[in-house]
């Protein structure tokens, strides 16, 4: 055998080995892969669906204290529209009492 057909066959070698440690490589990645998935997945998705609900329930709790503030502020609101009808009917009766003082006025 010469030399050149030695490295040509450690090179045929070389590559066939390079391609079953890279085979062998993805496959362990891929068991690993499985098996972390199956151990830690359900966890995952646990914890995944907690922070879920705690995310709604947080939502939730802003959308009640916002909820509570309209109401505050509706009471105030209330009030306000109230104050402002009697402080009308007080102007229109005062209205109506110069009208017919000036009525009066004018019949003299």
């Amino acid at each position: 055998m010469t030399v050149k057909q030695a490295v040509k066959e450690n090179k045929m070698i070389s590559i066939i080995l390079g391609v079953l440690a890279s085979a062998l490589m993805a496959w362990g990645i891929w068991v690993t892969d499985a098996s972390y998935q199956t151990k830690y997945g359900g966890k995952l998705l646990e914890a995944q669906r907690e922070m879920a609900v705690l995310k709604q329930d947080a939502t939730m709790k802003v959308m009640c204290d916002d909820i509570f503030e309209l109401k505050k502020s509706d009471g105030f609101l209330v009030s306000e529209i109230k104050d402002l009808r009697e402080t009308g009917h007080q102007n229109y009766q005062e209205m109506l009492k110069i009208l017919l003082n000036i009525q009066k006025h004018i019949k003299e």
